[in-house]
């Protein structure tokens, strides 16, 4: 199932190159530049910039507007697995089933616990049975459940430092009545909900920024996380045509605020 996802993602990334080749050809191939910037046969860096600008800017607004569904459809799968492994397990599911179920739902842990809210099993196995939701750090927040204040709930997915991973709890009642199950797995998903793949989609030298500080970047030397003063500009130079020099590199860029975030799309001047 895994080696399926995989084989998807890397289908789409090659039809998404497929697209930026067709649509930025002759911007980087197209001949040598001459003294008045353009290119032996005819076309312009501006050319390049405006290609290059309007197929990210396509791609910003398609996540802008379906930001809100991304986040629904990211929490439905979340509970989607809680719900299948609650169907799975009964009173005589062994450790190994457990163990099973597991690796075939894709994920880290689970914890079954009764109506009280002790838990009866667990996996792995933890030294976590008998004990309380409430008085395990981890799902301590799942309590909700056992109060009966809401059916389901997710936690707040965590980042994974040096990855584009983040990790979270989903937890629900059991079909039959008999307690709950909260189950916790590490996911890259979440990124599309954040944006923070946002510009992998758009090409290279594309960076993506939200409340000032970058989300989203494919040049090299320009990491998330960093603020403007990395890319030598300031707040004024946005929503704007402007050049930069980025490591050493000199860039030409068009900025553009597109609702909640800032696109800058660059080609080497």
């Amino acid at each position: 199932m895994k080696s399926i996802k995989v084989l998807k993602k890397i289908t789409a990334l090659l039809a998404a190159a497929a697209i930026i080749s067709a649509a930025f050809a002759g911007c980087s191939s197209g001949g040598s530049s001459s003294a008045d910037g353009k290119s032996s046969d005819g076309s312009s860096d501006s050319k390049c910039l405006e290609a290059a600008f309007g197929y990210a800017e396509k791609k910003v607004n398609d996540y802008l507007s379906s930001e809100n569904l991304l986040n629904a459809k990211f929490a439905s799968n979340s509970f989607n697995k809680a719900e299948a492994v609650s169907m799975m397990v009964n009173d005589k599911t062994t450790a190994e089933d457990y163990e099973n179920i597991a690796k075939y739902m894709g994920v880290d842990c689970i914890y079954i616990a009764d109506g009280s809210g002790a838990v009866t099993a667990s996996y792995p196995e933890s030294g976590s049975k008998g004990k309380a939701i409430k008085d395990i750090k981890e799902i301590a927040t799942f309590n909700r459940l056992v109060k009966g204040v809401v059916f389901k709930m997710m936690s707040d997915p965590q980042p994974i430092e040096g990855t584009n991973e983040h990790s979270l709890y989903a937890g629900v009642s059991r079909p039959d009545g008999a307690g709950f199950v909260i189950v916790g797995y590490t996911t890259d998903e979440y990124s599309d909900v954040l944006g923070t793949n946002l510009a992998e989609k758009c090409g290279v030298n594309t960076i993506i920024l939200r409340e000032g500080s970058i989300i989203s970047s494919t040049v090299d030397t320009v990491k998330a996380g960093s603020e403007l003063d990395v890319l030598d500009i300031s707040e004024d130079d946005l929503n704007s045509n402007f050049t930069t020099t980025i490591d050493g590199k000199k860039y030409d860029c068009k900025s553009e605020k597109l609702d909640t975030l800032v696109l800058i799309s660059a080609v080497p001047a």
